[in-house]
């Protein structure tokens, strides 16, 4: 009974919490230089660095137009958190020596728990502002209020922002590296909490706020003493152009992304996703006019790795069943090594559900795996004790 309990109640997910393999891949963006620069100026000196990391196996690099690429792994028993960290370390200490053009470095490792767990586009005829405030106020508000979401990210549509375009020559001229600019931009641009303010029965908070909130603002910022920002770059508002199409069946397109968070059942929460877009997608007033295309959903990969578990378990049964029946012609003995598969499934759940686990791919691998193993030591359990009551053992011994 516990063990059924446990199979409706326990998380179901892709992967397992915490599963990350030893891959990790990092990008170092240098605009406008050659791939010959940016060998010898990113990729040589950072591989040289790289290369002390402890656990490291192999390490990949490309050199191309503006921007070096490196690949590493490491070994099984290395904690990807701690590679991750030296990593970023590691590159802190190289920013101050890369060439001044030398802006920003990405870093990517692999995590379950950041990957979506369902992935759908909205097909229009036009991908206006209108369009994508309808589907924000009647779909994507509603997606974010399911439990278990902690996320929904957005692509295929146009931001309104600013946009500063550096003069180099001007720049370079009142020695203002991009780097620093973009780093002076980022620390003063703030609105923080300060703590709170206590007078007689009435309580202040203050916020310490340094946010810049119009364009004048921001023209008017000084970047050095005597030097304004729009003395060394233009600054203009607006919606910046696509850098792709996105296009679902010749027609204008948004796609989206949708996050959990780490506890919550992901066969449960796409459920409830796939039914908010048939019930709203097409029928709501507002959404008449659009289509929902879904490209991804994991809790049906996890779904049919569970009824691939249901058939072998099945299967297994009923063929040892009638194996066993035929070799041992013991009615009894065979029942007893065929109830021995769903009991101890039955009991795996249950301790994986009281450990705090979860059923992804890996542990149903292991499920099916040992649905063999435990009719081969079933028979060799039920041939002993028949071998041992032959010889004249009461059923105590």
């Amino acid at each position: 009974m516990i063990g059924v309990i446990a199979y409706f109640q326990i998380p179901m997910q892709l992967f397992p919490s915490g599963y990350s393999p030893p891959f990790i891949f990092i990008r170092v963006y240098y605009p406008n230089a050659t791939p010959k620069e940016v060998e010898d100026q990113i990729v040589r000196p950072t591989e040289e660095l790289f290369a002390t990391i402890k656990g490291l196996e192999r390490m990949r690099t490309w050199s191309g137009s503006s921007q070096g690429s490196f690949w590493m792994r490491f070994n099984s028993w290395s904690s990807m958190t701690s590679i991750y960290n030296q990593v970023r370390d590691r590159l802190e200490r190289l920013m101050p020596t890369y060439p001044e053009g030398v802006e920003r470095y990405s870093i990517w490792k692999w995590d379950p728990d950041s990957s979506p767990i369902f992935q759908f586009g909205i097909s229009m005829d036009t991908n206006s502002k209108d369009n994508y405030r309808q589907l924000e106020q009647n779909l994507f508000i509603k997606i974010r209020r399911l439990p278990g979401v902690s996320n929904v990210e957005i692509g295929g549509i146009q931001q309104p922002n600013v946009r500063i375009s550096v003069d180099r020559k001007r720049a370079n001229s009142h020695r203002i590296g991009m780097y620093n600019l973009i780093k002076q931009l980022r620390s003063d641009n703030f609105n923080l909490p300060s703590g709170r303010l206590n007078d007689g029965k009435r309580r202040y908070y203050v916020r310490s706020q340094n946010r810049i909130n119009s364009l004048q603002a921001l023209r008017d910022y000084p970047v050095k003493t005597g030097v304004k920002l729009h003395e060394i770059a233009s600054i203009t508002f607006g919606e910046d152009p696509e850098p792709f199409i996105s296009q679902i069946n010749g027609k204008q397109a948004i796609f989206v992304d949708v996050f959990k968070e780490s506890e919550a059942n992901t066969v449960d929460l796409c459920k409830k996703i796939n039914k908010l877009l048939k019930t709203e997608v097409g029928k709501h007033p507002q959404l008449i006019n659009f289509k929902a295309h879904i490209m991804m959903n994991q809790g049906i990969m996890i779904e049919d790795a569970l009824s691939q578990l249901q058939q072998a378990a099945f299967w297994g049964g009923l063929f040892a069943l009638f194996i066993l029946l035929v070799f041992l012609r013991h009615m009894r003995m065979t029942l007893l090594i065929t109830m021995a598969i769903p009991m101890s499934l039955l009991l795996t759940l249950a301790s994986l559900f009281f450990m705090g686990e979860s059923l992804n791919l890996l542990s149903l691998m292991g499920l099916m795996l040992s649905v063999g193993m435990v009719v081969d030591n079933a028979i060799v359990v039920v041939e002993n004790i028949s071998r041992l009551r032959q010889n004249g053992a009461t059923p105590l011994e």
